[in-house]
């Protein structure tokens, strides 16, 4: 079984450039390892997502008001529990299925695997912010499903203050 390590935290806070020297530090001492870019990408859940933004979101543009378009996933969320959760699920069986192929399987034949962004990232920035869980929500749903994914063998939290990422 190969070495699992991911790094996570917010966008802009150098996840990927510490992934990336690692890996190159690892290489030039000889020890295999593969930089693995794990950001979520709907693939299974695009057709949903296409059909949701037809359905609710048709007049709101993600990139001339982020605000708007966000209240209004969040609302439209409130009022419709169950697709929310349907969402969610299906989010959450679409990453399995890229985890499965991009980190457990070849964790399985001994690779080892340095990942940039993990389900922490998927949960917190995407679920969280869309479904507007709490910090205890969040918590719990992290719980509830981290058993279905490989655990890393490390795990790095880059933090840093918002300002200071968002400058990058």
């Amino acid at each position: 079984m190969g070495v699992f390590i991911c790094f996570t935290g917010m966008d802009g806070s150098g996840k990927t450039t510490l992934t990336r020297a690692l890996v190159g530090t690892m290489q030039k001492r000889g020890i295999k390892a593969s930089y693995v870019y794990n950001r979520y990408i709907p693939i299974v859940l695009r057709p949903a997502m296409l059909v949701g933004e037809l359905l609710f979101l048709s007049n709101k543009a993600y990139s001339r008001d982020y605000s708007e378009y966000s209240n209004t996933k969040k609302n439209t969320s409130k009022k419709h529990p169950l697709l929310a959760k349907f969402y969610q699920h299906l989010l959450l069986f679409d990453y399995f299925i890229q985890i499965l192929f991009k980190i457990k399987l070849p964790l399985l034949f001994g690779k080892n695997i340095i990942c940039d962004r993990y389900i922490y990232d998927t949960i917190v920035t995407d679920l969280s912010v869309d479904f507007n869980y709490s910090q205890e929500e969040v918590k719990k749903f992290l719980d509830k499903i981290l058993s279905l994914f490989p655990t890393p063998d490390t795990a790095f939290l880059v933090d840093l203050p918002e300002e200071i990422a968002y400058q990058r």
